[in-house]
């Protein structure tokens, strides 16, 4: 329990962060190639699960 509040309270920070807000869109709107980076693409297919098809 109190490593979900961890992980809730980390992606809140997360997600207020300029620069995270700023790597996402640039990956998605500029930077789609580099989706064929292995780790990159996992780790929006992990933190945007529902997005993934």
């Amino acid at each position: 329990m109190i490593l979900f509040q961890v992980d809730k309270n980390f992606i809140k920070l997360l997600c207020s962060s300029n620069y995270f807000i700023d790597y996402v869109k640039a990956v998605l709107m500029d930077e789609r190639m580099s989706l064929n980076n292995q780790h990159i693409y996992q780790f929006f297919c992990n933190f945007f699960q529902k997005v993934v098809v």
